[in-house]
């Protein structure tokens, strides 16, 4: 299991999940946390857990934009794409074509049962004949199923507008706090990309620019954004990087006091600009 998830990220994916250079201290209020030793968080996965990047359903689209795309559908063809933005696991998106023979939901099934007999045999319990026979037929099976995933991975394609998402689904499953830290981010972009719409800016290193250059916010904001920046492309991009858990709860906490932060500064800005029209950034 664990050979296909980072083979799946590696080959389908394209991102560096290969040991590469560490971001630096880039800011003194992250300089008094310490990192783990590095470790491959795969490997620090609970047995349990392995199976969700796999099989646990996502949404390619924030709740927000998914209530406007409704709202906004007038025709067939604007409903028949709603079904696109369903909640589906990686498992029903890329493999289920070339697969035919397990549905994602069979494959979550078979790993809770091996999980639960692999349990007996942990905490030293009695495992019957019965035990032993349903442990040796399931691993056969999902051995033949992974394999199979395996062989055919040359076969999974994975649209470029879908990388990024996926990337993202894969880090909130291997640590929690990683999908805390995502959220908040998401937030953080909602913020920041507010007063620059009109712009369209694909990065947020350049649209945080721009903030500055038009008085939306300081320069000490913007290294901040690009602080955490380089920090969230880490833990989406290169999950081999263990971030300890008092690290990352400070990270989150430093994040969410951010966006309020940077939400004042362009609140105060746009009521400057605009007295009677400023509609503060929700």
């Amino acid at each position: 299991m664990r050979k296909l998830i980072q083979n799946f990220m590696l080959i389908t994916i394209g991102r560096d999940w290969t040991k590469s250079s560490l971001p630096k201290e880039v800011l003194d209020i992250f300089s008094k946390s310490k990192r783990k030793e590095e470790s491959n968080q795969l490997h620090s996965l609970d047995f349990i857990d392995l199976a969700a990047i796999l099989v646990k359903p996502y949404s390619t689209v924030t709740a927000e934009d998914l209530h406007k795309r409704i709202r906004e559908a007038n025709s067939k063809n604007d409903i028949d794409s709603l079904k696109e933005l369903i909640p589906q696991s990686n498992w029903k998106r890329y493999f289920s074509k070339i697969i035919s023979t397990c549905e994602d939901a069979q494959l979550e099934k078979k790993w809770k049962e091996l999980y639960d007999l692999r349990c007996k045999v942990a905490h030293n319990s009695i495992v019957s004949k019965l035990d032993y026979d349903s442990i040796v037929a399931i691993a056969g099976d999902l051995k033949i199923i992974l394999c199979d995933a395996l062989d055919k991975l040359p076969k999974v394609s994975v649209p470029e507008n879908e990388r990024e998402t996926v990337a993202e689904a894969a880090a909130v499953n291997i640590n929690s706090l990683y999908g805390e830290f995502v959220s908040s981010w998401k937030l953080l972009l909602k913020v920041i990309h507010a007063p620059a719409q009109s712009q369209k800016f694909t990065s947020i290193l350049s649209c945080s620019k721009y903030l500055v250059e038009n008085g939306y916010i300081n320069e000490d904001s913007r290294k901040i954004i690009e602080g955490l920046s380089r920090i969230r492309n880490d833990i989406v991009q290169r999950p081999i990087a263990n971030y300890g858990e008092s690290f990352m709860t400070e990270l989150v906490d430093v994040l969410k006091n951010v966006i309020e932060v940077i939400k004042a500064q362009i609140e105060a800005k746009s009521k400057l600009d605009d007295p009677e029209a400023f509609d503060s950034i929700d």
